[in-house]
């Protein structure tokens, strides 16, 4: 994560905060709220949430620029090949709809280290001015979350929800105490039991995958 969010010290394209129960990252210039991802983020999601930001930071701020203005965006990250902007939409589905992801609280504008800023002054576009809030903004990129640092309070519907999961496995725990298992009534050489297997079901996915197994993010119909 460092290395793509810090490609050296004069280019750094986002940063990312550790809060208590989730890890969140934010891409220089993005104005979408970021999503709450796993405290250990796996490279899949990280892929996903850094394409969908970096997508559209780079359309808000240089649709319609020189190229060259442009923010150099990976086409490659983790199992996703990226070759098209609206690749921002797709993975914003994947991560709202299929893995029901919420999100973390709008911040913008976010530019700490005025790298949009620079960079559209340097194209003869307007500058762009960081919203501070330091009380947080204290506590980025650090290498581990740390007691008495980030806790993000979980919203009334995300109350709900877990709620809803914890009575779930009580009573998937209920019921699995009122199964009863009926044995053969001799059991001795030659008892045999017998055993169904079925094919699992083959998922579709609306991803083109590679001969390498990579995902392509809107691939060419």
């Amino acid at each position: 994560m460092q290395k793509i969010l810090h490609l050296s010290k004069d280019y750094s394209i986002g940063d990312w905060y550790f809060y208590q129960n989730h890890t969140v990252i934010r891409i220089y210039g993005c104005e979408l709220s970021p999503y709450k991802l796993p405290k250990y983020v796996p490279m899949r999601l990280f892929s996903l949430e850094y394409f969908r930001q970096s997508i559209s930071s780079d359309l808000t701020h240089f649709y319609g620029a020189a190229k060259k203005a442009h923010l150099k965006i990976r086409n490659q990250l983790g199992a996703f090949i990226f070759n098209k902007r609206e690749a921002r939409e797709e993975a914003d589905e994947i991560l709202r709809e299929k893995l029901m992801l919420k999100q973390s609280f709008y911040w913008a504008p976010y530019d700490p280290e005025h790298f949009i800023s620079y960079r559209k002054v340097k194209n003869k576009l307007t500058g762009y001015v960081h919203h501070k809030i330091p009380e947080i903004q204290q506590y980025a990129n650090q290498q581990e979350w740390v007691e008495g640092t980030l806790v993000e309070e979980n919203t009334e519907e995300e109350k709900l929800e877990k709620a809803m999961k914890e009575l779930e496995k009580t009573l998937d725990l209920d019921s699995f105490g009122q199964v009863s298992f009926k044995l053969p009534q001799h059991i001795g050489a030659g008892t045999s039991f017998a055993t169904t297997s079925q094919q699992p079901a083959q998922e579709s996915t609306p991803h083109a995958v590679t001969s390498k197994g990579k995902e392509v993010l809107h691939a060419e119909q």
